[in-house]
């Protein structure tokens, strides 16, 4: 399998133990994980069920197709969440937070959820695909001066695409892994 630029350069800006993905749609980033292995587990979060059960028959074909040895690492590596965004519980999340592939006022929505003292503690990658100046402006507002602001430009299907990194040199995530486990219904 093959990642774009966008998805490769999404996941190398990442920092501490864990990924949370959320809206993470087919799940490139947690798959990406299996072959880079340089995280200890990808949380994958959509609240569209159906993108999530193409995420579980994509991992099926994954095991399906792997060596017999390497096939309880997908259980390991990767937790698939049945969820907004909006309502995970920030106190148990820690590591890097992906928001990409949505709308500005999602991807604002979600932050805004997230409780002001917590943010400075996560790393953001965030890649909303519209309403870039208004989208700077907001998380300026967001966050505290001492979180540093990265703009990655990356050119997929020729369009450019502006990957954020919103993170806090003093926090480099070294706390257990508190995640909640959420089912679908």
């Amino acid at each position: 399998m093959t990642f774009s630029l966008r998805i490769q350069k999404i996941y190398s800006l990442c920092e501490g133990p864990f990924i949370w993905d959320i809206c993470c749609d087919h799940s490139l980033i947690a798959i990406l994980n299996l072959k880079e292995n340089r995280f200890q587990k990808v949380y994958c979060v959509d609240k569209s069920f159906q993108s999530l059960e193409k995420t579980k028959k994509h991992l099926a074909e994954i095991k399906l197709s792997t060596h017999s040895h390497r096939k309880d690492l997908i259980s390991e590596k990767i937790e698939i969440q049945c969820i907004d965004g909006t309502l995970l519980d920030w106190e148990k999340i820690n590591g890097s937070v992906i928001i990409a592939g949505v709308g500005s006022h999602t991807c604002l929505k979600i932050i805004k959820s997230c409780p002001e003292y917590k943010r400075t503690e996560l790393t953001w990658i965030l890649n909303p695909f519209n309403y870039l100046d208004l989208f700077r402006t907001e998380i300026k507002k967001l966050f505290s001066e001492t979180v540093s602001l990265e703009e990655h430009n990356v050119q997929e299907n020729s369009r450019e695409r502006v990957i954020f990194k919103l993170s806090h040199p003093q926090y480099k995530q070294s706390k257990t892994d508190k995640a909640l486990l959420f089912q679908c219904d």
